[in-house]
């Protein structure tokens, strides 16, 4: 779904006071998600327009759309409560390593791990790296750069090690990790999901997606909200209906929402980093980075 001249109408959005982004999704009402298309604004903080001079107010609609102003959390936090494991195996060491299974940095004092999302390479080079979140290898203090990576997390570096982290990047939430002494299966291969990662492609509202978790497994989503580097997923009304699901939890970080071009050819979308129940509804969410803002960045390619 576009919005014309949607690039101009950012720019001017952009110049309120205390506005973070501005994107494109589902206008919600009272916590409630609509099928209303919305131009989405992210505030640190909403402020009711009685409490704000008239030319601090954002206009509730824009040449006929409505205006959504919001205040999305954006930082990743350690998961205090984790939902039961569905599968046990994705704890079980895997040869070849596949996507969607638990890894950890090895390190003292790292954090509780997380998921490997995916393979990548970078010409010219033939070296393979394994991406996930950077909150999942990061250290408290000290950079997790060249720290040791173990999948599964329980395995020592003798039984263990599947490589080194070489690049982190704080802002877009992400490591790579360079194999050493275990390969990757020859494609893509998530666990728990048909069909191998060919490409990205960008998120819109609408698109309906999956990952491939460690904790809560092969879950589905519908994206509601896109921002500018990445978007917001909430439960499939096909799959679940009106059915409390938990699409993730803590351990799912560093999978890779995923959407099906076609039969056997998979399009990553988002790196999974972030997922909640909404406090006024109830309704569950999720959040990933922009997979194609991140390839942007580092111009890598699928295995």
């Amino acid at each position: 779904m576009a919005i014309k001249d949607f690039s101009l109408i950012k720019n001017y959005l952009m110049q309120f006071r205390h506005v973070e982004d501005v994107g494109i999704g589902f206008k919600e009402v009272d916590g409630v998600v609509t099928n209303e298309l919305s131009i989405v604004v992210n505030v640190t903080e909403k402020v009711s327009p009685e409490h704000l001079p008239p030319v601090e107010n954002i206009p509730a609609a824009i040449d006929g759309i409505p205006v959504d102003v919001v205040s999305y959390r954006l930082i990743v936090d350690e998961p205090v409560e984790r939902v039961a494991v569905k599968d046990e195996s994705r704890y079980s060491r895997m040869d070849p390593l596949v996507g969607g299974i638990n890894i950890k940095n090895k390190k003292k004092n790292a954090g509780l791990g997380g998921t490997l999302g995916a393979f990548v390479t970078f010409s010219p080079t033939d070296k393979v790296y394994a991406i996930t979140n950077w909150h999942v290898v990061k250290r408290p203090f000290w950079s997790a750069k060249n720290d040791p990576v173990v999948q599964p997390h329980k395995l020592d570096l003798d039984d263990g090690l599947i490589g080194y982290v070489r690049m982190l990047n704080e802002k877009l939430d992400i490591a790579f990790i360079e194999l050493s002494g275990r390969a990757a299966a020859t494609a893509n291969k998530i666990y728990g999901i048909q069909g191998n990662i060919v490409g990205t492609t960008s998120p819109e509202v609408g698109m309906r997606v999956f990952k491939s978790g460690t904790r809560t497994g092969v879950t589905y989503g519908i994206i509601t909200k896109v921002m500018s580097n990445y978007a917001r997923v909430e439960p499939d009304p096909d799959v679940y209906g009106t059915a409390d699901v938990e699409i993730s939890s803590g351990g799912d970080s560093g999978s890779v929402w995923l959407y099906q071009a076609q039969e056997g050819e998979l399009m990553a979308v988002l790196l999974h980093n972030l997922g909640e129940k909404n406090k006024l509804t109830g309704v569950e969410w999720a959040s990933g980075i922009r997979m194609d803002v991140i390839q942007k960045v580092y111009a890598f390619r699928f295995l």
